[in-house]
């Protein structure tokens, strides 16, 4: 037991001498467009029947990034996101607007350069959850209902909770923050419409690409406050 004890004491000064040497906290802002795919046969319900009928989405996120032991860092995130264009409803003129929120976490290890330069090249991978909102516009609802297809345009809600895959390199600016690029692809883990879980969709997997910036908020690296000295790589 003592010599757990010890091991488990040198294992926390370990975790607290990282912290102090190695740690560091930035917060950041990015702009994204996302696109999402089918993979194989991904029938949805009419008239969404393909990852084709979704319009590419615009969106921004807030992002938390905690780096520790130089080249690793864990990403914390939230964002906002709209359909570009309009959903073609393929009947009496309707259409459809899509907009939705994710969260999502993933584990950043650098390839060249680390977290705490700055500037570097990485690759991350984690797991998100979307929820996607579609709404419809049926100018004609007597029409619809005459030929029964309006149970197709009600409004509906789909999550997904996905594994996610990405690289990205930043650039520090100024020596004050930096901007970073990140491109990305996600899968679903498991997927739900209207609460009930769904085996296909057409909203299984996407592809994201984003540009930034974050800034240090002054806690850990040195235990000074301040950014720890760059170094190239």
């Amino acid at each position: 037991m003592k010599k757990l004890g010890f091991l488990v004491g040198l294992f926390v000064l370990n975790l607290l001498t990282t912290y102090q040497s190695f740690a560091q906290l930035s917060i950041g802002v990015q702009g994204c467009y996302t696109k999402y795919i089918s993979l194989g046969d991904s029938l949805g319900e009419f008239p969404i029947t393909s990852a084709n009928d979704l319009p590419s989405m615009a969106g921004g996120r807030l992002i938390f990034d905690f780096g520790f032991r130089d080249k690793n860092a864990i990403q914390f995130a939230a964002g906002y996101h709209v359909g570009i264009e309009k959903i073609d409803g393929k009947m009496h003129y309707t259409s459809g607007n899509i907009s939705g929120f994710d969260l999502s976490i993933r584990y950043k290890r650098y390839l060249m350069g680390s977290f705490n330069d700055y500037s570097g090249i990485y690759v991350m991978g984690g797991v998100s959850f979307t929820n996607n909102m579609v709404s419809f516009t049926v100018p004609d609802t007597a029409a619809l209902a005459y030929t029964g297809e309006a149970k197709f345009y009600k409004d509906r809600t789909t999550q997904l909770i996905s594994a996610d895959l990405g690289v990205g390199a930043e650039t520090l600016v100024m020596d004050k923050f930096n901007i970073f690029a990140e491109a990305s692809f996600s899968t679903h883990l498991n997927l739900f419409k209207n609460g009930t879980t769904i085996k296909t969709d057409p909203m299984m997997h996407f592809f994201r690409m984003s540009v930034g910036f974050r800034v240090p908020l002054g806690i850990g690296g040195d235990g000074t406050g301040t950014r720890p000295r760059r170094r190239r790589f």
